[in-house]
């Protein structure tokens, strides 16, 4: 019997989610060769449309040579939140490194997705903010400002959050960001992605950087994998707003299946599995 589909709720269980030691970012992918310079970047952040979508470059470093070790960079305002736009720059730079390394964490969703290899700007809030980087508030400044900034860039193939792994096409993120405006809490869908573990369970990437745990569905619950993703989500986007889980739970599933949630041994995971 497949994992059921439908809306269950997960009490909360408190304890507030801390975010990781790097600073989480987005990234704006292209076609190979295709990706903007910074010529085609300061045009477009200094334009018009980008003051009408509110967003201001309070430092334009664009000019600086794929030498320097920050390479070319751009500070950024939207929504009161500051943030920078970086990885545009000659491969020597370190942004640029760490653009591609946080690159090859979607590389595998590109792939079947069919877009090839890509190349990425990076967008994330400047480092003063790291502590609450993760806080909705500012994660939807950061999302928001990409989405301005993407729609203006030709040859966007899509955007993508590497802690999940997961890429969204331009249109995908655009309508991510119009139904985030109404709702509370960020969509699972894109900020977690789920991996295959060897004995057929799953494992989520992303949810950490919320509530310091990652989910894992037991094998009982992968009979179908993407009923089984369908479900990871529903639940992780219960866990986001409880931040890390202490207590073991139970839950009926709209099919009267039980699923208990318990925290791993060492805290680590919240394992999933059916009561």
């Amino acid at each position: 019997m497949s994992p059921a589909q439908g809306e269950f709720t997960i009490a909360h269980g408190g304890g507030a989610a801390e975010p990781g030691k790097a600073i989480p970012s987005l990234l704006l992918l292209f076609p190979r060769g295709k990706r903007p310079g910074s010529d085609v970047l300061h045009d477009v952040l200094h334009g018009a449309s980008a003051r009408a979508d509110g967003i201001a470059v309070s430092l334009d470093y664009s000019d600086i040579t794929g030498s320097d070790e920050d390479g070319p960079w751009f500070e950024l305002i939207a929504n009161a939140v500051t943030m920078e736009l970086r990885g545009f720059g000659a491969a020597k730079s370190s942004d640029a490194m760490t653009v591609k390394a946080l690159s090859a964490s979607v590389d595998e969703a590109a792939e079947a997705a069919g877009f090839g290899q890509l190349e990425a700007v990076m967008l994330h809030v400047s480092p003063h903010l790291e502590s609450g980087a993760m806080a909705t508030p500012v994660l939807r400044a950061l999302c928001s400002a990409g989405a301005r900034i993407g729609a203006h860039l030709e040859h966007l193939a899509a955007f993508a959050w590497p802690d999940s792994g997961v890429l969204f096409a331009p249109a995908q993120f655009s309508q991510l960001m119009d139904d985030w405006s109404t709702a509370s809490q960020p969509s699972a869908a894109f900020f977690v992605g789920f991996r295959d573990e060897i004995d057929r369970g799953m494992v989520s990437r992303g949810l950490a950087r919320f509530t310091q745990q990652e989910l894992r569905l037991e094998p009982e619950l992968v009979e179908d994998r993407s009923d089984a993703i369908r479900l990871g989500q529903r639940v992780a986007a219960q866990l986001i707003p409880m931040g890390r889980m202490s207590e073991a739970q139970e839950f009926t599933l709209p099919d009267t299946r039980i699923l208990r949630l318990e925290p791993s041994a060492n805290g680590r995971f919240v394992r999933a599995f059916l009561g």
